[in-house]
């Protein structure tokens, strides 16, 4: 199998940490050399008055800065109960919980400065380039229109100062739930997305789903329309572009920012038009219809972003490999029915786009019989591994195999290798002891496991289930192979190829396993994830110029690895801290 190969990734280390609990939790169908490992179950210490996990993410390393001790440590988000807050009882306001993997039962409480209106949970979020948590929307919990209306509230996580800090809230006809932050090249953040700003009231002429803010360090801009045009012309074609939900967003090679989702008809890609009023100057950020994907919609399924390098299909002998853009799409399901379910609609299938640009389009991927994915899944996460391979993790599927067919938790992970065939091979992991569905998070620690957590089950008001308040953590397979790698050293820092001066940089390994040298070198993205997204998730692969061994026998094996730096800000979007 392939995913068994040696990698060496940006963020993370390559001996596991301490503090490991012997609790093993899950299933044994196979070794862990194979499926894989995990621990626990662990219960958090929040209040059972809090409902649920519902938001996580993985505080990386701050450029530029020294350590903080946050590093490699996550933040949680659990939603209150009640949701509804029209009193405005500080005990029902939003608490974050800080967590550390080596001691998995207790989470500390960190407090939001957050106004009674501003409610993190339902909103959206981001890292900004320095390495700081940007939160932006939620839910106003104080209105009468059901208490589900978009918020304004904008926060910071500072690492630095162990605290988050209020900012400018967003502007007040755009409030944001469900909202999608995407990090652009530039270091400013694309806000848009939105389910709606209430259920009752009439939309206004332009309401918040076909709009977007750009927030540009600490201030914000305006609120434009997400202006539809004509992909050759620029010119106008009637009406804005809606972009519902937790919208699926990726900044491309390109520069454009690419909509892959949830729903099969409305992908757009933005460009830069010409100013029809203003001669000479531009427009940016207008919206260009772009194809649908060739299976159904995927609500509730994942967009995952790869930048590999291939040699082109045909070339001669002695082609230098090229870099590829691949977004895959990853179960779901084709109709929308009620959050906490699923339906027989729950789709098991991957498909593709290859280098993402308009008039490009949509591939379906048919893995080899045996290799195929299992389970249809609904509110699953896919975590992309430092590998390569792609962990589908949680979520509800449709069995069939009862008496009367309904919708159960899929426990078994499936692990998707893109690189072993044409379409890739699924494999089936070892069963997680909770189920996880509507809510539940999953995510790459800095160390190569991966946490699933929370995750909302029907339960009576006011009450919690163990899986919401719950974490587990999984040992990859790769985790088992041997003694792990580790850098041995590395710059401070890394700069763009386009940024000037030499074209690669160097680092040391020290091999797990004698003669196993890197064969892989990859940038995986620090998760920020909620209902089943990882905002701005992305897989960079580096090109390996060279590798030599500097040590002598015996082992361990000292190589210098040179590989090129990435192209540019829309290739890695996110600057590369070695501390």
């Amino acid at each position: 199998m392939s995913f068994m190969r040696s990698v060496v990734s940006g963020f993370l280390a390559f001996s596991l940490s301490g503090g490991i609990p012997a609790q093993i939790g899950g299933g044994t169908e196979c070794l862990p050399s194979a499926c894989g490992q995990w621990n626990g179950p662990y219960v958090l210490n929040i209040p059972s008055s809090w409902e649920e996990i519902t938001h996580a993410g993985v505080l990386p390393p701050r450029w530029g800065a020294p350590p903080t001790g946050f590093e490699g440590k996550v933040l949680f988000v659990a939603q209150p109960n009640p949701v509804c807050n029209l009193g405005s009882n500080p005990a029902y306001f939003t608490t974050t919980w800080l967590w550390d993997a080596a001691n998995p039962t207790v989470a500390r409480a960190v407090p939001v400065p957050n106004k009674d209106e501003h409610e993190l949970w339902c909103g959206c979020h981001a890292f900004s380039p320095d390495g700081d948590w940007l939160w932006i929307g939620g839910t106003n919990t104080t209105s009468l229109l059901m208490c589900f209306t978009g918020s304004r509230g904008v926060y910071r996580w500072d690492s630095a100062a162990s605290a988050w800090m209020a900012m400018n809230p967003l502007d007040g006809s755009g409030p944001r739930w469900y909202g999608t932050p995407l990090e652009l090249a530039s270091g400013a953040v694309l806000i848009d997305g939105d389910l709606a700003a209430s259920f009752i009231l009439p939309a206004p002429p332009v309401s918040p789903r076909e709009t977007h803010q750009v927030l540009t360090g600490m201030t914000l801009g305006p609120l434009l329309p997400n202006a539809k045009v004509n992909g050759t012309t620029c010119t106008p074609i009637g009406g804005n572009a809606e972009l519902l939900g937790y919208a699926w967003m990726h900044q491309v090679k390109s520069g454009a920012a690419f909509r892959t989702g949830q729903e099969k008809d409305t992908k757009y890609f933005t460009m830069i038009c010409p100013d029809l009023v203003n001669p000479g100057q531009f427009l940016s950020d207008r919206w260009v219809p772009a194809g649908a994907n060739s299976n159904e919609h995927r609500f509730d399924g994942n967009s995952i972003h790869f930048l590999t390098f291939e040699v082109p299909p045909g070339s001669p002998p002695g082609t230098p490999p090229v870099r590829k853009e691949t977004i895959f799409l990853v179960a779901g399901q084709s109709a929308i029915s009620g959050n906490n379910g699923c339906t027989s609609a729950t789709l098991n299938s991957i498909e593709k786009i290859v280098n993402p640009a308009p008039g490009v389009g949509w591939q379906t991927i048919n893995p080899p019989v045996g290799f195929q994915m299992q389970f249809g899944r609904r509110h699953a996460n896919t975590v992309i591994l430092p590998d390569g391979t792609l962990l589908v993790v949680g979520g509800l599927t449709w069995d069939t195999s009862l008496p009367i067919p309904s919708c159960q938790p899929a426990y078994s992970p499936e692990l998707y290798d893109p690189f072993d065939g044409p379409d890739g091979k699924w494999f089936k992991m070892n069963a997680q002891l909770h189920r996880r569905g509507y809510h539940s998070v999953a995510f790459l620690l800095l160390d190569g496991r991966v946490v699933s957590a929370g995750g909302q089950m029907p339960v009576m008001p006011g009450t919690a289930e163990p899986e919401e308040h719950s974490v587990e953590i999984f040992s990859p397979p790769y985790l088992f192979n041997g003694p792990r790698p580790a850098i041995s050293d590395a710059p401070a820092s890394v700069n763009y190829l386009t940024s000037g001066g030499p074209s690669t940089f160097s680092f040391g390994v020290r091999a797990g396993i004698a003669g196993d040298g890197p064969a892989m070198v990859s940038l995986v993205r620090p998760s920020s994830v909620t209902h089943g997204v990882d905002f701005n998730q992305r897989f960079v692969q580096l090109f390996i110029e060279s590798i030599s061994i500097t040590s002598s026998p015996p082992p361990p094996t000292e190589y210098a690895v040179e590989v090129r730096k990435p192209e540019d800000a829309n290739i890695s979007l996110f600057r590369v801290s070695c501390g």
